[in-house]
């Protein structure tokens, strides 16, 4: 990865010059190889970034990447200024600038990380992790995908396990004191509209469950005493790329623009309570987040007892009714965005209730 280049802001305004000089300085093509020309496509299906699939015509080096990624802000003012507000862009370059090279955490490769922090605007360039694919929201998954997931959460959570030189990440500003406390005014504030726009589409037993929630969110919002470490924030199957293990990693992770310096379960629950059905979340979980504790304690963590790992895990079932509430509102509304949302909001409802999460924060 290289300071390299200048940032770009639209896929427009990026040719094979460009691309050139950004792969020739990251080593991935070679010093006398040259982009020919270069066409791209919209991939994914993120809404606080957009992202682009570059097919390459290289001459002068045969190992030279036939496609590369790029990722740059959203086009939307909504959710890009979102993204600006919350620092989400700065979080992700950050992250693969000084932190992703230090993981075992599966992630690909990248050749350029910029930001413009008074802006917003961005611009990653990735590997290409085809023919991996995207883990689908909207379905869910299996309970040996599940397990794949988790394992590789290890990797993330492991090695920075309280680490006290987190706190010292400037771009982690959203994860002090002040930043969880404001979350409860901000999901008081929001869950009106959210209740007005979504209330038709969620059960009734879901939308009580999110105003039970925003209720006692200010409660929510003292978190338990676990060590910190680096959380991913959003660690579901939209942000996985799913492969065969021969031509492409079994999972690596994307979308680092919700790492913050936090709650190992946090991302652990999230997964659990928003990526499976009710049903086949029951029947695997306690295997499961048992296997995910024992390979943290295999990995070095002490002074965390199953107990511990537990009530975290209850505490933070919670926390795919904060993103559903909260994201939802805060960037732009589309088609499939809603039903995600409406998806993890359903499931997530159901976790916290099945995990006894409101006696938490309830008198």
């Amino acid at each position: 990865m290289s300071d390299g280049p200048e940032l770009r802001e639209r896929p427009e305004d990026i040719d094979a010059s460009w691309l050139t000089d950004v792969l020739r300085a990251s080593g991935a093509l070679a010093a006398g190889a040259t982009i020919e020309a270069c066409t791209h496509r919209p991939i994914g299906t993120g809404q606080m970034a957009d992202s682009y699939r570059f097919e390459l015509t290289t001459s002068g080096d045969d190992d030279a990447p036939a496609s590369i990624v790029l990722k740059l802000a959203a086009a939307s003012d909504t959710s890009r200024m979102t993204g600006l507000g919350l620092g989400t862009y700065e979080a992700e370059v950050g992250f693969y600038r000084e932190l992703a090279g230090s993981l075992a955490i599966s992630v690909p490769r990248c050749h350029l990380a910029v930001v413009d922090p008074a802006t917003g605007w961005f611009t990653l360039v990735l590997d290409d992790m085809a023919p991996a694919v995207q883990g689908d929201q909207l379905k869910g998954c299996s309970a040996d995908v599940a397990a794949v997931a988790l394992a590789q959460a290890v990797e993330l959570h492991a090695p920075r396990w309280g680490d006290p030189a987190l706190a010292d990440i400037t771009w982690f500003s959203r994860s002090v004191p002040e930043s969880m406390a404001s979350t409860a005014t901000m999901l008081g504030m929001l869950f009106t509209g959210f209740a007005e726009r979504y209330g038709g589409r969620l059960d009734a037993a879901s939308i009580e469950a999110c105003r039970r929630f925003v209720e006692g969110a200010a409660t929510w919002n003292v978190p338990p005493e676990s060590p910190r470490t680096l959380q991913h924030g959003d660690y579901r199957l939209d942000n996985m790329l799913f492969g065969d293990g021969v031509a492409a990693p079994e999972l690596a992770i994307v979308d680092w623009q919700t790492i913050v310096r936090g709650h190992a379960m946090a991302d652990v629950a999230y997964f659990m309570g928003s990526s499976l059905e009710p049903a086949e979340r029951e029947a695997c979980e306690d295997e499961v987040v048992r296997e995910y504790h024992g390979r943290m304690r295999a990995a070095g963590v002490e002074g965390w007892s199953w107990d511990d790992c537990w009530r975290d895990y209850r505490y933070f079932s919670f926390f795919g009714l904060m993103m559903g509430i909260g994201a939802s509102m805060l960037v732009e509304q589309t088609e499939r965005g809603d039903e995600m949302f409406m998806t993890n909001v359903r499931r997530a409802a159901a976790h916290a209730e099945a995990m006894d999460a409101f006696s938490l924060v309830e008198p």
